[in-house]
């Protein structure tokens, strides 16, 4: 949160005209768990921030998660790419929804936003 704040009050310092901000899939003020209300609060607060535009990226988990608990060698040997997780209740990955791909159709949208003014 404080990392938030001290963000938002330099954006607005900087005359920043977006921001984008990954958050979360369940972000809402009734939430159970301390981070994801924190993430929605979060939100609000770029969204009331004058004067400037705000993104918000809403994963359920990114593709790239899978990489860290080194499933690719089970996927291939199983034949089944099994879910780290169990039977929660996060949102199943996209195919194109990794960290590089948003980042990339990030900045796809800011050339072609560059381009028109």
């Amino acid at each position: 949160m404080k990392g938030a704040v001290a963000f938002a009050v330099a954006a607005r310092g900087s005359k920043l005209e977006v921001v984008v901000g990954l958050s979360q899939w369940l972000a809402n003020p009734a939430h159970p768990a301390l981070l994801t209300r924190q993430h929605w609060l979060v939100d609000e607060m770029f969204s009331m921030l004058p004067g400037i535009a705000h993104v918000v990226v809403n994963p359920g988990y990114f593709a790239d998660n899978y990489l860290g608990f080194d499933l690719l060698r089970f996927a291939a040997h199983l034949g089944i790419y099994p879910n780290p997780y169990g039977m929660s209740r996060n949102a199943p990955p996209h195919p194109r929804l990794s960290a590089d791909s948003v980042a990339q159709d990030f900045q796809v949208q800011a050339e072609a936003s560059a381009a028109w003014r």
